[in-house]
């Protein structure tokens, strides 16, 4: 049995194999790698070795939060920057764009990857100039993101969108071919917008402005805000408490600091206009009280 494509993790100190969306699984497979491990020395030592890992490895944590800058710095740092060069940002997705479908078919050769196109009822690949039998569906989506500085759009491929979604793209391909199968991706594609995420960009000689001025750019990577993490290596600004002023012409002004007459003005007509219950107060007047002193103005009045 060989087994492609597994990730090794140490749990309660000791090792264990996890699959991932990647792994496959061949029995009897025949091929010659296959034949030459089966006509080994079953005494020899098949022990596996663990490789120290490199110094110059980098961890999750120092990838997210290496060469961070705002999106403003970033556009401003493209003209001159090298090709290949990352930046991380941290930004909020306002808008997914759906100018295209969010999902293309790419050619399975392993050194190609490059978008097909449908020639009848088979999938043409233009870099191997060839058609290719069974195309792999991956993601592409369009978004707009912005921090405190600007906005720009930038584009997420494949796994990196699966992970946000939690949908695999064979299932979504298939909510899209269902009747109203458009309005329920797009649905699944709104929940990203609002939520906040550490953006890796990689520089290309694709980042440039567009003829509408908008910068794109594309995410290597796209990871949820880890709060502690940002904690551990951003410190956050200070805000000053505002305090509001008031200059002359304030209308809200208290009688001591002027325009006397307006304040006056509007608490006699808050007053007048506010209902009275008499049946709440101690020295509410009878009412024949009330009436006597109906007749008593109706004679001098009449005097």
């Amino acid at each position: 049995m060989v087994v492609t494509s597994l990730t090794v993790k140490l749990f309660d100190g000791d090792y264990s194999l996890s699959s991932t969306n990647s792994t496959k699984i061949y029995v009897n497979l025949d091929i010659p790698e296959v034949a030459q491990w089966k006509e080994t020395d079953s005494s020899d030592d098949n022990t596996v070795k663990l490789i120290a890992p490199s110094s110059t490895a980098i961890t999750l944590e120092e990838r997210m939060v290496t060469n961070r800058k705002n999106l403003a710095e970033i556009v401003q740092a493209v003209p001159n920057a090298a090709i290949g060069v990352k930046f991380t940002c941290k930004a909020v997705v306002s808008e997914v764009i759906y100018d295209y479908e969010p999902f293309y078919f790419a050619c399975n050769n392993r050194d190609c990857r490059k978008k097909v196109v449908p020639r009848g009822n088979k999938h043409w690949c233009d870099n191997c100039k060839n058609f290719v039998d069974y195309p792999l569906a991956k993601y592409k989506i369009h978004v707009e993101i912005e921090d405190h500085t600007q906005s720009a759009s930038i584009s997420i491929f494949d796994k990196e969108v699966e992970r946000l979604l939690k949908v695999p793209v064979t299932e979504m391909i298939d909510i899209n071919a269902m009747d109203d199968g458009f309005e329920s991706v797009k649905n699944i594609l709104n929940r990203l917008v609002g939520l906040e995420f550490v953006f890796e960009i990689k520089i290309s000689e694709f980042n440039i402005c567009n003829e509408d001025g908008v910068t794109s750019f594309t995410a290597s990577k796209a990871w949820v805000v880890n709060e502690e993490i940002e904690d551990r290596h951003f410190t956050k600004p200070i805000e000053e408490p505002k305090i509001q002023k008031m200059d002359d012409n304030d209308q809200t002004k208290l009688p001591g600091e002027g325009n006397k007459a307006t304040y006056a003005r509007r608490k006699e007509k808050e007053i007048s206009s506010s209902p009275i219950d008499y049946e709440d107060m101690d020295d509410a007047p009878s009412s024949s009280g009330i009436a006597k002193g109906k007749r008593s103005r109706r004679k001098l009045i009449s005097g």
